[in-house]
Parts: C-alpha cells; structure tokens; sequence
C-alpha cells in the first residue's frame, strides 16, 4: 500500500509539472539540494528519491551518491525523471581529480559544479587559504569550461571575516575570482550568519551568484559569526525565521541568479519542506 501511494502522489506531482515560484515576472524552477534528506537517502536511496519527486521536485543538486555508485544512482534517478543540475564535489578533487569531476558531471549532465568547504579541521580560515582556493578553483573552471561546465564556489560565512583594509575575505575572493572561470553560489543563511545582508552582496556583485541555497535562520539566533557552524535545528520554514526571502528572490532575480534549491538541514525537514514550497508560491 505505502508504495501504491507513494507511486500516485509521483503521478499527481507530475502532472502538476515542477515546482516553481514566480518572481518578477519569471518562473522559476525551484530544485531541491538532497543533502537535505540525507538521513533518508542513507537508508533507502530509491525510496527516498521517490519521495522528493512526490513533492514535486524535478531539479535536484547532487552533492552524494549515498553509498551507491554514481551510475547507480543516476539510474535510480533517471527511473523517476529526476535532473541533476548542479553538483557538489569536495576540495580535494578539486585540488587532485578534475578529470574525475568531469566524467561525472558529464554523466549526470550538470552544467553547474561546486565545491562549499575549504576550512581543514577546526581551524580559522585565513586569507592566504582562501586565495590559495580561488586559484584552485580557477584553473578547475579553466579545464571544465571546455565541456560547457561552470565551476562556483559556496559561501559557508567563514569567508566574511574582516581585514585590514575594511575588505571581507569574501571581497578578496572575488576580486580573485576570474569571471568567466569561477562563479558563487549564496547559501542565505550562512551569508547571514556570518553578518553578510544576502541583498545587498547580490546587487554589489551582479550576475556573480550563479545560484542560491534557500534556507532560512530561526528567530532570535545571533549573527556575525564566521565559524561556518551553527545547530541545524535553527534552519526553519522560509518566511518565518529572519530573513526577508520577498527582498531576496527579487534581487535574485534582478541580478542574473540561474538556478535555486530549497537546503533545509534540520531534523524536521520532511515536515517543512512542503510549508517552505507554500511560502515560495505566496511570493510575487
């Protein structure tokens, strides 16, 4: 019976076509990062997958393969209809294995490649580290764009510490960054977490956001911290934490923002997701 239903609510989800918000004018494909669900996907890939589609999920950001080869789980995906279309890769493939992320990301044909962690361990990450990585990732874009796949880099709040000169370490990350070679994804909680406005980092850098992690921040939570940590009990339904989501998706929208995906990281997140996609459709 749990499959029978679980296969009509993927029907109903299909013929109700993708999920979407429309913003400014625009419709846009809201996908879901699966990283979200991954106390689910470690147990049941397949069952897990047929879930996110019966929320009427179509995009995905893939950023596991949950203990299945990457052509398993393409195939798992491919037997729901499901598209990749942006990836995770850790830094260290970056560093040692392009070739590597090239074949997978042709596989999964995603155009969108990322890497959202460079600190090692629980050190602080300096500036020379971050340089150290736009380079990395640079020369990864460099290689990668010759078969139409961009490269980005995800923001994770560590990268706003101050320096000397009233720079972020994000600014002397961008001032790197070659365009063309190296895009960003905001995630707009650690953005605001690390005491970034996500509005105001759009519109200073347009058209350098490829994408966005949409994830909102429990009220009453502190900002301006640049650990990259925080509970993920404080990621809440958008729209009801501390963030201002009808500001943000229209900057997005103004400023050139391609691709988005729901990322909600707390223990709840099979309860919120479909509150989060009610809010998005409110918004205009």
């Amino acid at each position: 019976m749990k499959q029978f239903l679980v296969a009509v609510a993927c029907l109903l989800a299909s013929a109700a076509g993708a999920q979407t918000a429309n913003i400014g004018g625009k419709k846009l494909a809201i996908g879901l990062e699966i990283y979200s669900l991954r106390a689910a996907l470690s147990k049941d890939v397949p069952g897990t997958l047929a879930k996110i589609k019966a929320m009427g999920f179509k995009e995905l950001e893939v950023s596991d393969y949950y203990g299945l080869s990457p052509e398993a789980f393409k195939k798992e995906m491919d037997k729901l209809g499901l598209k990749c279309t942006s990836m995770f890769f850790g830094y260290d493939r970056f560093q040692k294995d392009v070739e590597g992320i090239r074949r997978e990301a042709k596989l999964f044909g995603a155009k969108f490649v990322g890497c959202g962690w460079i600190k090692q361990g629980e050190n602080a990450v300096d500036l020379p580290q971050m340089l150290a990585a736009v380079d990395v990732f640079n020369k990864a874009g460099e290689t990668l764009k010759k078969d139409g796949i961009r490269v980005f880099y995800h923001l994770h709040g560590y990268e706003f510490i101050k320096l000397d000169d009233g720079r972020t370490g994000f600014d002397a990350m961008m001032a790197a960054a070659k365009p063309g070679l190296l895009d960003f994804q905001m995630d707009t909680y650690w953005a605001w977490h690390g005491g970034a406005d996500p509005v105001a980092l759009l519109e200073k850098y347009p058209g350098r956001f490829v994408s966005l992690h949409l994830k909102d921040m429990k009220k009453g939570e502190p900002v301006g911290l640049t650990t990259g940590h925080a509970d993920v009990e404080t990621n809440v339904v958008l729209g009801t934490g501390q963030l201002d989501f009808a500001k943000l998706m229209a900057a997005a929208v103004r400023t050139g923002v391609k691709q988005y995906f729901i990322e909600d990281e707390s223990s709840a997140v099979e309860q919120q997701l479909p509150q989060t996609l009610a809010y998005l459709k409110t918004l205009k």
